[in-house]
This record gives C-alpha cells, structure tokens and sequence, in this order.
C-alpha cells in the first residue's frame, strides 16, 4: 500500500485543517465547546480517515474510509 502522506488529497485535507483551525480562532468565545470544537473535528477526520483507510489490508476496507473521509 502507498504511504498516505504522498497523496495529494491528503496533503489537501491537511491544508484544509490548517485553514479551519486559523479561521475558527475568529469564532465567538461562546462557542468555544460548541461550534468551534464540531468545525475542527469535522475538519480532522478527512485526512484521519484517508491514513486510516490506506492503512487497511482489503481494498473494500480502504474504499469505505476513503467514501468516509
């Protein structure tokens, strides 16, 4: 199986999550636990999904948690 890392989606998703983390520093206080916490877990479990699925010995496997991610 490749490595992850030198995929471009992945190497996207992280750059998305570098975006949402700089953007939700702007969020009100009051959504800390609420909203800003959701935006960034959304946001990690794209490229956390794509590691997790190429990690996987079936190729079904890896499909489903690359339709996840």
């Amino acid at each position: 199986m490749r490595n992850y890392q030198t995929l471009d989606v992945w190497k996207t998703s992280m750059q998305l999550v570098k975006e949402v983390y700089l953007l939700t520093k702007d969020y009100p206080k009051e959504e800390l636990f609420a909203l800003t916490s959701q935006t960034k877990r959304a946001a990690t479990s794209i490229p956390a999904n794509i590691a997790e699925g190429m990690g996987q010995q079936y190729k079904k496997d890896t499909v489903h948690f690359l339709h996840i991610a």
